[in-house]
């Protein structure tokens, strides 16, 4: 879980338990295994949530810590957070100079950005196309939109609703990688896929 969906969850778990005594805040982990932490704060003290499964119990402005584990947690939590939606996540195929042709490495993962689109169950997919900057600068917005709408309709041949991917062209305007004009880059020749 990333950190604002952690923190998305804890902010969650403390309105539901507001009306409850004691008041609980859970620090989940992080799916990253970056660190993550909260501070929760009552009447007269403090209390910092820094490890994964750490709990404050805050009953008339004092804190207690606790500790739980996973399996309280989803016997506590668990219908909240499974309707919690999957964390946005992004991928970029690249292209060969022809104009529809995915470089090979490109076809497994477009396979995977299938795969994920299909899990969710009303996701939102926005495809931005981009080109290197050899040839003219009109030329490349139109290659760009081609390629990203070659992209949108792979994914529509899978299953995925045309009316939920959005699909835009930047052509040479955002290069990953700076390069003079007229300069041949091959990482600059891609379609980012951002599924919500």
């Amino acid at each position: 879980m990333n950190a604002s969906r952690t923190l998305g969850a804890l902010a969650v778990l403390a309105c539901l338990s507001g009306c409850a005594t004691p008041e609980r805040f859970v620090l989940l982990p992080d799916s990253t295994g970056r660190s993550t932490a909260i501070v929760v704060t009552g009447k007269a003290s403090t209390l910092t949530l820094a490890e994964p499964y750490a709990e404050a119990r805050v009953t008339e402005g004092k804190i207690e810590p606790a500790r739980v584990d996973a399996a309280e947690v989803s016997r506590r939590y668990g219908a909240i957070l499974s309707a919690t939606p999957a964390p946005p996540t992004s991928f970029v195929v690249y292209f060969s100079a022809a104009e529809n042709d995915l470089a090979p490495e490109s076809v497994a993962t477009l396979r995977e950005v299938q795969q994920t689109v299909l899990k969710r169950p009303a996701p939102e997919v926005v495809v931005i196309g981009h080109t290197d900057r050899v040839g003219k600068l009109e030329a490349n917005d139109s290659l760009s939109v081609k390629r990203a709408l070659f992209v949108r309709d792979k994914l529509v041949e899978t299953g995925v609703a045309a009316d939920r991917i959005a699909a835009f062209g930047r052509g040479e305007r955002e290069p990953l990688v700076a390069t003079d004009d007229e300069v041949a880059e091959p990482r600059n020749r891609r379609v980012e896929i951002k599924v919500r």
